[in-house]
C-alpha cells in the first residue's frame, strides 16, 4: 500500500525528503435549478449539476540549504501549476485537480545542515480511484463502480470482420478491416483506428460515459471489447 503522497505518480519524498503535514477535503459542490410556482407547496427540479470539491494540502519541503528547500518546492510547483493527479495515502483516494493557489512560502527553520519551508496548496477537483480496464464479452454489460452520475470512459475493440458502419458504443466507423483496433475515447476526446485519428470518418453524438451500476454497450458483431475508466465519487 502506498504510504506517501503522490503527485502525477511521483512520491512526495522525491522532493528532498519533503512530507505532507496535513490536508482537508471539501464536499462535492451541487447546484440545483428548480421551478417553484406561486403559492405552491411543491417544486420541480429542472436541472442538477455536480461540481468539484476543494482539496487543501500543507507540505513541508526540506533541503540542505534554504535555497535547496525552495528549489524542491519549485520542482513540486511545476507539476501542480496546471492539471494534476494527487493520491493522498491516509484518505485512500486519488484527486484529479487543478491548482487554485500555490500558497505562501513560510519558513519553518534553518539548521546547521538543513532548512525547511512549508506551503498550503489549494486545489479543486474530483475524487476517483485508479484507472480500471475491464474485458467485456458479447453481452456488452459492465458494472460501473462510480457514484458520480456520469463517468467518462474509453472503449477499445478489435473488428472481427471487414465491413462498413461499425458501431462502437455509439460511434460509427465508416469502414473497418478485420483486426482493426478501434478506440472511442471519452477520457481524452479522441477517435482512432489503428492509432490514427479517424474522427473525420466517424459519426457520433457524444463521447462515451458510464452511469453508476449496470451499463449495456452495443458493439457491431457482438465483438468483445474493453472499457477503461476511473471510478469517480460524489
Amino acid at each position: 500500500m502506498q504510504n506517501d503522497l503522490l503527485i502525477n505518480g511521483i512520491p512526495l519524498e522525491s522532493f528532498g525528503g519533503s512530507s505532507m503535514l496535513d490536508y482537508s477535503i471539501g464536499e462535492t459542490e451541487i447546484t440545483n435549478e428548480i421551478f417553484h410556482g406561486v403559492d405552491r407547496s411543491s417544486w420541480k427540479t429542472i436541472q442538477r449539476f455536480y461540481g468539484l470539491r476543494s482539496v487543501e494540502i500543507t507540505i513541508r519541503f526540506e533541503g540542505a540549504s534554504l535555497r535547496d528547500a525552495k528549489m524542491q518546492r519549485s520542482r513540486f510547483n511545476s507539476l501542480v501549476y496546471g492539471d494534476a493527479d494527487i493520491y493522498i495515502p491516509d484518505d485512500g483516494f486519488f484527486y484529479r485537480v487543478y491548482c487554485e493557489s500555490l500558497g505562501a512560502e513560510e519558513l519553518v527553520g534553518i539548521g546547521a545542515k538543513s532548512a525547511q519551508i512549508k506551503s498550503r496548496y489549494k486545489f479543486k477537483g474530483i475524487r476517483h480511484d485508479a484507472l480500471r480496464t475491464e474485458e467485456i464479452g458479447s453481452s456488452g454489460i459492465i458494472n460501473c463502480l462510480s457514484t458520480m452520475p456520469f463517468t467518462d470512459c474509453r472503449l477499445t475493440a478489435k473488428a472481427s470482420a471487414a465491413g462498413s458502419n461499425y458501431n462502437l458504443g455509439g460511434c460509427v466507423f465508416e469502414t473497418v478491416a478485420k483486426d482493426d483496433i478501434l478506440v472511442f475515447d471519452g477520457i481524452n476526446g479522441a477517435i482512432t483506428k489503428n492509432d490514427t485519428n479517424y474522427s473525420a470518418h466517424a459519426s457520433w453524438l457524444h463521447f462515451p460515459t458510464l452511469v453508476p451500476g449496470m451499463n449495456t454497450i452495443t458493439v457491431s458483431n457482438s465483438d468483445p471489447f474493453t472499457v477503461s475508466y476511473e471510478p469517480a465519487y460524489i
